[in-house]
C-alpha cells in the first residue's frame, strides 16, 4: 500500500461501501456530467442552427442592435465619435445588422441617402457633415475588404495612369486583359512621340478599383502597337506586386468645370489668421473636387504653398473656399499646370453641399 493513500470511510472495506457519502459525491458527479453533456448538445445545436440559410437571412435582416455596433468598432478600431453617429444613424433609420450591412455599400448607401434627406429638411449641418465622414468610414474598410492581388483582375474599361520621373501622368484606359499582358490605350500625341517611354523599359502605373482603393505597380512596357480599331496602345507585362495607396480622407469626384482663382495674403488678428483674397481673379479649370481639396488646370504657373481662393458654383450660387496648394505639375505638352488643392477654410455649409454631390445625394448631381 503507498503511504498516505490507506484513507477508508469506515472501519472495514464492507462499512465503507455502505457509507451514504460516497454515493452522494458519486450521485453529484453524475449529475455534473450529465448536465455538462446537455450543455454540450444544446451548444452543438446552437451552432448547427446558426448555420442555417434561415438563421443567417434573419441575423441580416434584423435592425442593427448595440452589441453589434460594438463588434464592429472593435474589429475595425472606430473613434467613440464614429461609434456614437453610426449608432445613432442605425437606430434612427432602421438599418438592418451593420456587421453584414457593411459588405453591401449599395444597400447600405440608400439608407444613409435617407438619413441625408431628413437631415437636409431640418437643417442639421452638424449631423450631415458626420454622416459623410462615417459614410467614407465605412467604405474604406468595404475597400480593404476587397484587396486587389494582382493585375489579372483588372477589366477593360478600368482608368490608368501613368507615371513620370518628372512628376506628371498621363491619362490612360485598359483596353484588354489577357493572361500574358494588358493592352493600355494611350493618347495619340504619345504614342507619336519621340521621347515616349522605350519599350521594355520599366514605369509606375496607378489605377484605381471599384471600391475605390487606389492601387500602384512598377511593370515594364513590352511594345507600342495600334489596335483593330485604330486606338494606339502600349502592352505592358502583368505585376503580382501591387502597392496599396494610401487613401485620402474624403470621396473625391472628377468634373470638368469652369471657375476662378485669385491669390490671398494671410494676416493674424488678435491671434487668429484671417485671409483677404485679392481682388483680380484668373480662369480655370476644376478637375477634381472633394470635401477636403481639389484640383484644378490652369495656365499660371502657380509655386507651391501659396494660398488660393476658389471660386466656383453650386445649386446656382457663388461659392468660395480658401486653400493650400500642395502641388504643381506642368502638363506633358507644357500646355496647362496641374495644381491640387488642399481646404483650410470652408463654410461648413458648403463643405456638405460637396460631399452631397460627391455621392451623387444632391439634387443636382
Amino acid at each position: 500500500m503507498i503511504p498516505g493513500l490507506d484513507f477508508q470511510a469506515g472501519k472495514t472495506p464492507l462499512t465503507s461501501r455502505q457509507n451514504p457519502v460516497i454515493y452522494t459525491v458519486i450521485l453529484a458527479a453524475l449529475i455534473i456530467i450529465a448536465i455538462a453533456f446537455v450543455i454540450w448538445l444544446f451548444l452543438k445545436y446552437r451552432k448547427k442552427l446558426r448555420e442555417t440559410p434561415e438563421f443567417l437571412k434573419s441575423e441580416k435582416e434584423r435592425v442593427t442592435k448595440r452589441k453589434d455596433i460594438n463588434l464592429l468598432s472593435k474589429k475595425y478600431g472606430l473613434s467613440q465619435q464614429e461609434e456614437t453617429v453610426l449608432w445613432t444613424l442605425c437606430r434612427r433609420f432602421k438599418i438592418p445588422n451593420i456587421v453584414y450591412m457593411i459588405q453591401e455599400p449599395d444597400k447600405l448607401s440608400s439608407y444613409f441617402k435617407t438619413a441625408y434627406d431628413e437631415f437636409k429638411k431640418e437643417s442639421k449641418e452638424i449631423e450631415l457633415n458626420r454622416l459623410f465622414k462615417i459614410k467614407f468610414r465605412l467604405d474604406k474598410i468595404y475597400a480593404s475588404s476587397q484587396i486587389i492581388e494582382n493585375t489579372y483582375y483588372l477589366t477593360a474599361g478600368t482608368t490608368m495612369y501613368m507615371f513620370f520621373p518628372d512628376g506628371n501622368k498621363l491619362k490612360c484606359k485598359l483596353l484588354k486583359t489577357t493572361k500574358d499582358f494588358l493592352v493600355v490605350q494611350v493618347p495619340e500625341e504619345y504614342f507619336n512621340s519621340p521621347s515616349r517611354t522605350k519599350e521594355f523599359g520599366k514605369s509606375l502605373f496607378s489605377f484605381t478599383s471599384k471600391t475605390g482603393l487606389s492601387y500602384a505597380f512598377f511593370t515594364r512596357l513590352l511594345r507600342y502597337e495600334r489596335a483593330p480599331g485604330g486606338a494606339t496602345c502600349v502592352l505592358i507585362s502583368h505585376s503580382t506586386e501591387l502597392l496599396k495607396k494610401i487613401r485620402r480622407n474624403y470621396q473625391r469626384l472628377d468634373t470638368v468645370t469652369p471657375g476662378k482663382f485669385s491669390a490671398v495674403h494671410g494676416k493674424s488678428v488678435n491671434g487668429k489668421v484671417q485671409y483677404e483674397p485679392h481682388g483680380k481673379q484668373y480662369n480655370c479649370t476644376l478637375t477634381n473636387i472633394s470635401g477636403g481639396g481639389c484640383r484644378i488646370r490652369s495656365r499660371l504657373p502657380i509655386k507651391e504653398n501659396q494660398l488660393i481662393c476658389i471660386y466656383f458654383s453650386f445649386d446656382e450660387k457663388n461659392e468660395k473656399a480658401i486653400g493650400k496648394i500642395v502641388k504643381t505639375r506642368k502638363s506633358l505638352k507644357g500646355e496647362f499646370y496641374s495644381i491640387r488643392i488642399h481646404f483650410i477654410k470652408m463654410p461648413l455649409e458648403l463643405q456638405n453641399k460637396i460631399m452631397a454631390k460627391v455621392y451623387g445625394y444632391s439634387s443636382d448631381s
